[in-house]
């Protein structure tokens, strides 16, 4: 899997996050048949952020993560962070690593509760 642009995420933030996982030798998107489970790890300021995914187009490879403000808060902030996706189809394991496009931002403001 690949990805030409780099994904940023603002801590406190809900998202939801397509990746399109791409087969490395023909660049074509991956089939997603037989789909079972997904998750994506991300680094976090005291664990790794570890958030379920679900297949949002089978026949283009994409998986959808959806991250609420919680999961967002906890992720460590930085440039050039690293995600891992592993895609389960049934007894078939797939795991892509996006190097180096990540971005996570702290929030400028924090609001009054």
């Amino acid at each position: 899997m690949s990805t030409n642009r780099t994904i940023e995420i603002i801590q406190g933030r809900d998202i939801n996050l397509v990746v399109t996982l791409t087969d490395k030798v023909s660049g074509e998107p991956m089939s997603l048949a037989g789909f079972t489970a997904a998750t994506a790890s991300f680094a976090g300021t005291d664990a790794d952020v570890v958030i379920a995914g679900s297949v949002y187009s089978a026949d283009r490879g994409k998986v959808l993560f959806e991250m609420d403000e919680d999961d967002t808060a906890a992720l460590e902030a930085g440039d050039e962070m690293d995600i891992e996706v592993v895609v389960d189809q049934g007894d078939v394991r797939t795991i892509a690593q996006i190097i180096g496009k990540l971005v996570v931002k702290e929030r400028l403001f924090t609001p009054a509760t």
